[in-house]
């Protein structure tokens, strides 16, 4: 299945993706050193705050994962490994863009907006995808593929957590993961949210609890 997908395009085309999506990666880090530094200057929150001494070492890191990431991929581009450390990457950039961008606006511009809304939101996908695809990263080390039939359950088991987590997460009232900031997407009726919150604790359980089993795998 990961062949029929990868022989849509040319090698060329994937390539070009993987350029594009990396030099986004560092350009979406390059904003966030910038959103953070602006911040600084004014009170924020702790559930909103890292550290001034902290935030280059993630920064740096996050760019390591998406320049190592993003070669791979060129180079091989028909790898589904190197596109998992592709959007391993792009997954913490976003939770740290969309974390100091709500910032900036809520306590330098004193106006959240939309967009301010969407990337807080889009938070809490951005760290369960990047929960699954640590699994996912030492599932298919380091061909792409696993590396016996018997970690299939493990696989499905990841990717069917993860669906039921977003899903049960993603609109549910209330606060937030990864920042204290009031979901705008709370869409869910109040009668459903202790049925969601009990999907959601299980499914995130299972997310982490399969991090251990992958590294068995390796």
């Amino acid at each position: 299945m990961i062949d029929r997908v990868f022989d849509r395009f040319s090698s060329g085309t994937y390539r070009v993706v993987a350029v594009v999506v990396t030099a986004m990666n560092l350009v979406l880090i390059a904003a966030t050193a910038w959103l953070g530094a602006a911040s600084d200057k004014v009170f924020i929150p702790l559930s909103f705050y890292i550290s001034e001494a902290q935030r280059p070492v993630l920064l740096v890191t996050y760019a390591i994962f998406a320049v190592l990431g993003g070669l791979l991929a060129a180079r091989l581009p028909r790898l589904a490994y190197g596109w998992l450390w592709v959007w391993f990457a792009f997954c913490f950039v976003m939770i740290e863009f969309g974390r100091w961008y709500a910032a900036w606006r809520l306590f330098v511009r004193h106006d959240a907006g939309p967009l301010a809304d969407f990337l807080a939101w889009s938070g809490t996908a951005a760290w369960l995808t990047a929960v699954a695809l640590l699994s996912y990263l030492m599932l298919l080390f380091p061909t792409g593929r696993l590396s016996s039939p018997r970690w299939k359950p493990v696989s499905w088991a990841v990717a069917v957590c993860f669906l039921l987590a977003v899903v049960s997460r993603a609109f549910m009232p209330g606060f937030m993961d990864i920042i204290f900031y009031s979901n705008p997407y709370d869409w869910l009726p109040f009668r459903w949210v202790p049925l969601a919150a009990n999907v959601a604790d299980f499914a995130i359980g299972g997310l982490f609890a399969a991090i251990p089993l992958s590294v068995v795998s390796v």
